[in-house]
């Protein structure tokens, strides 16, 4: 059973997050807005619990922008509730992260050590008192709880996908993303420059940017559909056939 999102490659307006990146979008968007795509009118995705898809390739600025537009096309068919996004998980001071999690005390740990937040100390602090990339990562944890509890799991999008971490953390927290996302049954959508992380991630899905063409590539790669322009054209917003859950 799968969802099949059609996903416009121009004309899909989605806002920038209020941070760091909102200067890098604001730049970025209106070249990104007003592409043309030889390749692609739009995307085809058969969406189906548990997929990993990652976004690579240059022009580096757009990676992040090809992740929402996919998150908008989610959003559009099935609610804002349908899709949540890491960076916009808002991080309260004062609070331990292992309080931050809705769960039971066991299973908020776990959660965190799903993460690569393994320490008693880590998981009991200040959130003010961890460092950035402890940040990301509870964040991360935040949004895997939040899409598993929804009545259908949720979207994940997952922009600098472990972009603070050394390369034996991240390559850690994706191992054990792998299996996180196939228990709970949740979409996830990563953009990232480290390819080197891909070996042990192992989407089933990765889609490469090459200027304004795409490669797709990876085991599941036939459910991530390159459509030609007119049905761009014809459809003039993000459309949806919902055929199942995800």
């Amino acid at each position: 059973m799968y969802d099949t999102f059609n996903i416009l490659l121009s004309g899909t307006r989605c806002d920038p997050p209020a941070d760091s990146q909102r200067v890098r979008w604001l730049r970025e968007i209106d070249r990104f807005q007003s592409a043309t795509w030889p390749s692609a009118g739009a995307l085809r995705w058969r969406a189906v619990g548990g997929d990993c898809v990652a976004i690579t390739g240059t022009p580096a600025a757009w990676r992040p922008l090809v992740l929402r537009v996919i998150g908008e096309a989610v959003a559009t068919a099935r609610g804002r509730d349908a899709v949540v996004d890491v960076e916009r998980i808002e991080l309260p001071s004062g609070q331990a992260p292992i309080d931050l999690l809705p769960l039971p005390r066991g299973q908020a740990r776990r959660r965190l050590i799903d993460v690569g937040l393994d320490c008693a100390w880590q998981q009991a602090t200040n959130v003010a008192a961890l460092g950035e990339a402890e940040r990301w990562q509870l964040r991360l944890a935040i949004a895997l709880t939040l899409a598993a509890e929804r009545g259908r799991p949720a979207l994940v999008l997952a922009d600098r996908w472990c972009h603070e971490l050394d390369t034996i953390a991240a390559r850690r927290l994706c191992r054990r993303m792998r299996r996180t996302v196939s228990q709970l049954g949740i979409p996830l959508v990563v953009e990232t420059a480290r390819h080197e992380l891909l070996s042990t991630l192992q989407p089933g899905i990765h889609l490469q940017l090459r200027g304004s063409r795409f490669d797709v590539h990876g085991p599941k790669a036939s459910r991530l559909e390159c459509t030609n322009r007119s049905f761009s054209q014809a459809s003039g917003s993000t459309s949806h056939s919902r055929r199942g859950l995800f």
